[in-house]
């Protein structure tokens, strides 16, 4: 009985991983998912403790999956494309652009006095709070750091071009201050990752 509950155990834990895996979580988000720590996911993953039936309908739900599936009494199948995430933000970025072009074209037709091209940079800035948003949701820290710093610098470019009067050097300084920030806290989260989500990205 003692020998199944362990086979019990791993096969739960190696389950989580997988799946976790696959869905581009790191311990700590799922953890933070489920309101645990990056340390009792690790437990889970190595086969030390199981998490309850709750928890465990938590992360099928998560991961659109069956608890069956992930005590082992189905076959794993995992459906996620590793290059779907990509297309959702691809496509979100479009249609930004789309929404873009039809106020440009807007403006042009009731000639609104305004730099239309403007339009297009907005939506470059707001292409970089969409990976900003999906990054966090999916993918690693160093692309995170490479959205934020690209929302930082088009925002403020942004706003350097559209309101008169504005002082470039300090407009870039403040994005410098705030790349700075970006750039300690994405060394902060990092250094606070498990040693093998670290390995991962």
């Amino acid at each position: 009985m003692q020998m199944d509950e362990s086979v019990l155990r791993r096969t739960i834990g190696k389950n989580i991983a997988l799946y976790r895996k696959a869905n581009k979580d790191t311990q700590a988000a799922l953890g933070e998912k489920l309101n645990y720590t990056d340390k009792a996911v690790s437990k889970w993953e190595r086969g030390e403790s199981i998490p309850d039936v709750y928890v465990l309908s938590c992360i099928a739900e998560l991961y659109g999956i069956t608890v069956s599936e992930l005590i082992g009494e189905s076959k794993p199948k995992l459906q996620t494309s590793p290059h779907l995430h990509l297309y959702i933000f691809l496509l979100s970025a479009a249609l930004v652009y789309v929404i873009a072009t039809v106020l440009i074209v807007a403006f042009e037709i009731f000639n609104v006095p305004f730099n239309t091209w403007l339009f297009l940079l907005y939506g470059t800035a707001i292409s970089a709070l969409l990976a900003v948003i999906f990054t966090m949701l999916w993918w690693n820290v160093w692309l995170q750091l490479s959205a934020w710093s690209a929302l930082i610098w088009l925002s403020g470019l942004s706003i350097f071009l559209t309101v008169p009067g504005l002082i470039l050097v300090k407009v870039f300084l403040i994005c410098a201050a705030l790349q700075g920030a970006a750039v300690v806290w994405t060394f902060y989260r990092r250094s606070r990752l498990p040693k093998e989500e670290k390995n991962d990205g």
